[in-house]
């Protein structure tokens, strides 16, 4: 599935940090120890590749999953793995709270009944191991005519056990690559050629 939540997240976290920063001020807990670090960030680039520091949420926190070498995050001395909990004094918690996302997503779509918001809906369930909702969300995604999410649905009818049917995820697979969802049509024909 894509991380549509990490990117939105992402977005949310790079705003706290101004365009013309000479230095990032990053308090992370690693093992049971708060630490403070200042990042200069790297001149010329944009967004994330500034620092170098990827992320995702995983229990309502913002983790370090990727450092790519020569960037500033790891010259600092950041490591994978690392909970980014404060970023120039902002607290990341309201931020990193899957739950407060997962409301706000809900009233977005009681005003904007849209297939990209249940999409967006399906990930937040994804990303809280809400599996069920999750396909909720997927077909109501592809009801509203957004055929992308049929990769996602395709995805858990073929890989997840507790899921498992391939007859729905040919169905979904073949609407998806009938509407020109690439990702559908590559899976579909994995399905054909492998049967899975």
């Amino acid at each position: 599935m894509y991380n549509v939540v990490t990117r939105y997240i992402q977005n949310q976290i790079l705003s706290l940090i101004p365009s013309d920063a000479e230095v990032v001020h990053y308090k992370i807990r690693r093992n049971d120890e708060n630490l403070t670090f200042e990042i200069k960030p790297r001149e010329g680039k944009l967004g994330d590749s500034k620092l170098g520091i990827g992320i995702e949420v995983r229990n309502n926190s913002v983790i370090i999953t990727y450092l790519p070498t020569g960037y500033p995050g790891i010259l600092a001395g950041l490591k994978v793995d690392d909970k980014i909990t404060h970023i120039n004094d902002t607290d990341l918690s309201t931020y990193a709270n899957l739950d407060n996302l997962e409301n706000d997503c809900k009233k977005y779509i009681n005003k904007n009944d849209i297939g990209e918001a249940h999409f967006v809906l399906a990930s937040i369930y994804n990303a809280n191991n809400k599996n069920k909702e999750k396909e909720e969300s997927l077909i109501k995604s592809i009801d509203r005519g957004y055929y992308l999410a049929t990769c996602s649905i395709g995805n858990l009818y073929l890989y997840d056990d507790d899921y498992l049917n391939l007859e729905k995820a040919e169905e979904y697979l073949a609407l998806g690559s009938a509407n020109n969802a690439g990702c559908a049509g590559y899976r579909l024909g994995f399905l054909y050629k492998y049967g899975e």
